[in-house]
Formats: C-alpha cells, structure tokens, sequence
C-alpha cells in the first residue's frame, strides 16, 4: 500500500527529495537494499565533480565504475 503511494508521490513529484541520494534513500528504506552491483550504478548516478579537482573526480569514478562492473559504452553515457 504504502509503496503504491510512494510511487505515486514520485510521479507528482511530492516526495519531498530534494537531491537524487534523498530519493535513493526513501526508496531503499521502502523497497530494501540493492546488491552490491546496483550499489554501485547508483554510485555512478549520482556521482559529481563537486569541489573535487579534475583528477580525484576521475579516480573516483573509475574506481566506482570498475565495482559497478558496467560496460565500455554506458559507462561512457555515465560519465556525460
């Protein structure tokens, strides 16, 4: 019932997540954890540069991209 809800509430966009790891954390409170794999991709999701220098961003998504085990070519999507 619950997740009817808030499936519903995403749609309207009336969750109340104002960031995609807000939203990614209501939806594994309410739907569970992913694996380690999908862990990842969500790693790579929501990775960005921030403050970081050019170099630490490029380490740091590499290093998530290689355990997120994605391909050449969406990883190159990702990365955009």
């Amino acid at each position: 019932m619950w997740k009817d809800n808030m499936l519903e509430k995403i749609e309207k966009g009336t969750l109340g997540a104002k960031t995609m790891e807000e939203l990614w954390e209501k939806i594994k409170e309410e739907f569970g954890e992913f694996d380690k794999k999908n862990r990842k991709m969500n790693e790579l999701w929501v990775l960005t540069q921030g403050s970081k220098t050019y170099d630490k961003y490029i380490q740091e998504f590499k290093r998530v991209a290689r355990e997120s085990k994605y391909k050449k070519r969406v990883l190159v999507e990702e990365f955009k």
